[in-house]
C-alpha cells in the first residue's frame, strides 16, 4: 500500500477539489461519515456519550460532521471548540454553522477546566479532532493541557485522519502526542502512521476510502510503500522442479572472528533456510573446523587471520579467486574491526564483483567513511542498525532515529546504494527514491544474532538472482514474518536468533500459499 507524507495528501486534496472538481465539503463529509460508522458500526450498545474535541482547521470540520451524524444515530454528543470560530476556513466554518441550526451546542474551552469528560470507566468515547496531518510546530499551553487530559481519562479514544501531536512525517510527537485506541485516516495511510512511534499512539489504523480519484493519487508518483507477503511472494525466485544446488546459488560469507564464530553460523544457516544451493564460510584458519563440526551443511574456506584470530588482510588473494565460483558475496557478521579488516572490508568491496551484501563489522569498518561507497561501480546491499548506520554517516544514532526516512533517502539519493536501515518498521530504500516500510517483526527480534540472520537471508535472495533492492526488501519483511511467527508459538521475550531461522521455512510456505491465490 501507498504511504504518503502531508505534503503530498495536501496536493491529492487539491487535485481533487480544482482538477476533478470535488468540492472540499463533500470530502469533508465523507470523511465525518466514515469516522461516525467505525463508531457505530459493530458497537452494541452504543457508546453512552461522544466527546468530540475539535480545532479550528478541516480536522475540526471532520469533528462537526461526526457530532451531526452521532447526534442523528441517538448518540449524546459534546461538542468542544480549542480556538476561534473565525479562524475557520469555509468548509469547516459551514459545518460548525450548521450545528448551531440543528441546535447541538459546541463549548469554547479557554483552559484545561473548560473540557469536561465523562466518568471513567463509562462506555463512552473522546474523539480527537484537534489537529490533522498539516501540524508543523511543537504542540504548547492550552492545546498540549487538553492532550494531557484526553490521555489520564482512561476513556476510549479514536483519533481523526492522525494522533494530535504526530507527525505525519516522521512519526515523532511534537510536544504531546495523543494516545489513541483507533485512527481513521483518509484515502492513504501517512507516514506518521507507520513509523515509531507515531505508531503506538495511533493505536488500530483504519485506511477509508472519501472518494479521492484514483488518477489524483497516481499523478502525484508516490514511491514510498509498505511492504506485503503478496507483494513479495510475487518476486521470490523460482523453483524449476529439475534444479540443482548449482541451481539456486551459492553465497559467500565472509564472517566471524575469535569468539564471534557463531554470527558467522547463523548467517550460513539462515542462508541455507532460505533456499540457497550452496554456502561457504570463509573463516579465520582456526575457527573452520569448529564451524564444519557445528553445521556440516556448510563448507569452510579457511583463512589467513591475525594474532587476534581475526581475517588477515593477506587473506584478500584467496577471497578474490574463490568468490569468482559463487554468485554473492556476505560480508560483515562477526568480523570484529581492527586495521587488517578495514582494509579488507574495502577491499571485497571494490574488488569483488558478485552481488553483496554489507552488515555489522563491514559497516562498522567503514566507519565515518561513507564517502567510499561512491566508489563502488556496482549497487550493494547495507543492512545496518541505527548504530551502525551513525557511525557509517558520522552522526549520533539519536539524530538517525528523529528522521529515519529522511536518513534513508538522504542515503539512497546521494550514494545509490540499497539501504536496510533495520529496526522496528524496518526502512528499505532502493534506486530511484523507491522506499519499503516493513510491518512484520517484534520486539523479541532484538536479540543477539537475529542481524546475521537477516545477512544470511539477503545474501540467498542476491545468490538465487535477485536484484539488491528486491532481496533486500524480501528478506526483511521474511525474517520479520518467521520472528512473528517464532513469537507466536514461544512467545517475544523468549526468542533466540535460531528459533526465527526454525520459522524461516513457515515463512516461505505463508508466501507460496498467497502466491498460488493470486
Amino acid at each position: 500500500m501507498k504511504v504518503c507524507t502531508a505534503a503530498q495528501m495536501r496536493s491529492i486534496d487539491l487535485r481533487t477539489i480544482e482538477t476533478f472538481g470535488i468540492p472540499g465539503m463533500v470530502l469533508m463529509e465523507r470523511a465525518g461519515l466514515a469516522v461516525a460508522s467505525a463508531i457505530t458500526e459493530g458497537s452494541s450498545p452504543l457508546p453512552q456519550e461522544a466527546c468530540i474535541v475539535c480545532g479550528t482547521g478541516n480536522n475540526g470540520g471532520d469533528g462537526f460532521v461526526i457530532a451531526r451524524e452521532l447526534a442523528r444515530k441517538e448518540v449524546r454528543v459534546r461538542v468542544f471548540l480549542i480556538g476561534s470560530p473565525d479562524r475557520m476556513k469555509k468548509d469547516a466554518r459551514r459545518n460548525y454553522d450548521i450545528l448551531a441550526h440543528l441546535g447541538i451546542p459546541v463549548k469554547r474551552v479557554s483552559s484545561r477546566g473548560h473540557l469536561s469528560l465523562p466518568a471513567q470507566g463509562s462506555s463512552s468515547i473522546v474523539v480527537d479532532a484537534l489537529f490533522g496531518t498539516g501540524l508543523q510546530r511543537e504542540v504548547t499551553d492550552l492545546p498540549a493541557d487538553i492532550i494531557r487530559k484526553i490521555n489520564a481519562s482512561s476513556l476510549r479514544v479514536l483519533s481523526v485522519d492522525i494522533p494530535s501531536g504526530i507527525s505525519s512525517d516522521t512519526g515523532q510527537v511534537m510536544g504531546e502526542a495523543v494516545r489513541a485506541a483507533q485512527t481513521v485516516t483518509f484515502g492513504l495511510p501517512k507516514v506518521g502512521h507507520v513509523l515509531y512511534p507515531g505508531t503506538i499512539y495511533a493505536g488500530h489504523l483504519t485506511v477509508t476510502d472519501i472518494g479521492f480519484p484514483p488518477q489524483a493519487v497516481e499523478m502525484e508518483d508516490i514511491r514510498l510503500e509498505t511492504l506485503d507477503t503478496e507483494d513479495i511472494a510475487g518476486i521470490l525466485p523460482g523453483r524449476p522442479v529439475d534444479g540443482h544446488k548449482g541451481t539456486f546459488g551459492h553465497l559467500l560469507v565472509l564472517a566471524g572472528s575469535r569468539g564471534k564464530v557463531g554470527a558467522a553460523l547463523l548467517a550460513g544457516l539462515a542462508a541455507l533456510r532460505t533456499g540457497c544451493g550452496l554456502v561457504t564460510l570463509a573463516l579465520p584458519e582456526s575457527l573452520a573446523l569448529e564451524a564444519t563440526r557445528k553445521f556440516p551443511e556448510v563448507m569452510t574456506l579457511p583463512l589467513p587471520e591475525t594474532s587476534e584470530g581475526t581475517l588477515s588482510r593477506k587473506a584478500l588473494p584467496d577471497i578474490l579467486r574463490y568468490s569468482k565460483k559463487t554468485s554473492a558475496v556476505a560480508v560483515g557478521p562477526g568480523l570484529s574491526v581492527n586495521a587488517d579488516i578495514m582494509i579488507l572490508v574495502r577491499e571485497v568491496l571494490s574488488k569483488v564483483r558478485k552481488p553483496t551484501v554489507a552488515d555489522a563489522d563491514a559497516i562498522n569498518a567503514l566507519m565515518g567513511d561513507a564517502a567510499f561507497l561512491k566508489g563502488i561501480k556496482r549497487r550493494i546491499a547495507i543492512t545496518p542498525h541505527p548504530a551502525e548506520f551513525g557511525r557509517l554517516m558520522d552522526c549520533e544514532t539519536v539524530m538517525v532515529q528523529a528522521d529515519r526516512l529522511g536518513a534513508v533517502r538522504s542515503f539512497t539519493d546521494r550514494y545509490h546504494h540499497v539501504l536496510a536501515l533495520k529496526g522496528a518498521h524496518t526502512l528499505v530504500g532502493g534506486p530511484e527514491g523507491r522506499i519499503c516500510i516493513n510491518l512484520t517483526g517484534n520486539s523479541g527480534m532484538g536479540t543477539a544474532g537475529s542481524g546475521d540472520v537477516l545477512t544470511g537471508m539477503t545474501g540467498a535472495l542476491l545468490a538465487g538472482g535477485l536484484a539488491p533492492f528486491d532481496a533486500a526488501r524480501a528478506a526483511v519483511h521474511l525474517h520479520g514474518l518467521a520472528g512473528d511467527l517464532a513469537a507466536a508459538a514461544k512467545d517475544e521475550r523468549s526468542l533466540i536468533a535460531r528459533d526465527i531461522i526454525d520459522r524461516i521455512p513457515e515463512a516461505f510456505g505463508s508466501a507460496s500459499r498467497i502466491a498460488a491465490r493470486v
